[in-house]
């Protein structure tokens, strides 16, 4: 009787890491798909040759990136992303040639243009080198994040990432709502066997006690 709680116990907990592990990754798919879209639209939101004029600090002037910014922006207000931003490398360093900002960093720095993202995660620097479309959760200094790094080449040939983050704490909840609630399912069945077990262990019990009687009795008729 116990091996078999246990056996269903064992069941019910399978099922659950089951729906999460399904779950998760029915969200992250989903997601994915949602910041590829994004990271791809960047381009058609900035001058043609933009990124063939990002070579230092001073190659881009002040206006334009507030307009390039002013755009970005305007497209992430419309959409449930955090951040928008393209980087560009020179000597090994990853640099933001455009990127939404917050209230709070555009008060902190009047200029993230050819700003260096010293935390970036290394899969970035991977897509530089292979030119293949990555997919990063991490945490750096903004925040927790799902994000893609697209490889772009510009019309003068040289290549950047098109990236979008997404905060990963809308996923999580959606993840952890439906683990929930597959959770309460395993416990409704859990609750619904239990008069089946105690039916079991009642018959059990009967016959155990008729047996131990009939016992008691052709030991009487042998005696």
């Amino acid at each position: 009787f116990l091996l078999f709680i246990l056996v269903y116990a064992v069941f019910v907990s399978g099922f659950v890491f089951f729906t999460y592990a399904e779950q998760k990754q029915r969200t992250l798919g989903e997601a994915d798909k949602a910041l590829a879209l994004a990271a791809k639209s960047l381009k058609y939101m900035l001058p043609t040759d933009f990124h063939d004029r990002v070579l230092d600090e001073n190659s881009i002037s002040l206006e334009e990136e507030l307009e390039t910014r002013r755009r970005l922006a305007a497209y992430a207000m419309e959409t449930p992303f955090v951040y928008l931003y393209t980087l560009v490398e020179k000597d090994g360093t990853l640099f933001f040639a455009t990127t939404t900002v917050t209230e709070e960093e555009a008060e902190a720095r009047s200029r993230w243009y050819f700003y260096p993202y010293e935390d970036a995660p290394e899969s970035f620097r991977e897509a530089f080198l292979t030119k293949k479309t990555v997919y990063e959760t991490y945490t750096d200094q903004w925040g927790t994040f799902r994000s893609v790094a697209i490889p772009e080449r510009s019309p003068g040939g040289r290549i950047y990432l098109a990236c979008a983050d997404l905060d990963i704490s809308a996923l999580n909840t959606i993840i952890a709502r439906e683990t929930f609630r597959a959770f309460v399912t395993a416990v409704v069945f859990l609750f619904l066997a239990i008069p089946f077990f105690l039916i079991y262990q009642n018959q059990y019990r009967t016959i155990k006690r008729a047996n131990a009687e009939m016992a008691h009795y052709q030991r009487q008729l042998e005696e």
